[in-house]
């Protein structure tokens, strides 16, 4: 009988990278302040993105998460991708942006 090799079990961490900040002297308290902060981010997208603004109690920024980067017409999200970054900066609320290319008016909603 052949002897059995022992299994291996990977040792994994989950862990935020930080990329390169965006400035802005407006607090991004309402939709249309949003829309302008970020519209230089957005723009240039072809395809349907899901961004996630992770928020401090007084409204104020933590970071910004994108989420999923999809096709023309759909991007894939699940609730836990969704929410891994909130969890991760410990957010008090959160910002969800979704952009359509054909449409550059993103539905916006705030959770507090």
């Amino acid at each position: 009988m052949p002897k059995e090799k022992p299994f291996k079990l990977d040792q994994v961490s989950i862990r935020m990278v930080m990329d390169p900040p965006l400035y802005s002297d407006v607090p991004l308290t309402t939709p249309e302040a949003a829309i302008k902060v970020l519209q230089d981010v957005f723009k240039d997208y072809d395809r349907e993105v899901v961004c996630l603004v992770n928020l401090k109690n007084n409204m104020q920024p933590v970071n910004l998460n994108i989420v999923s980067i999809g096709v023309i017409d759909q991007a894939i999200i699940h609730p836990r991708e969704l929410l891994k970054s909130s969890i991760l900066s410990n957010a008090s609320s959160v910002l969800i942006i979704i952009i359509h290319p054909a449409i550059w008016h993103p539905p916006l909603w705030i959770f507090p």
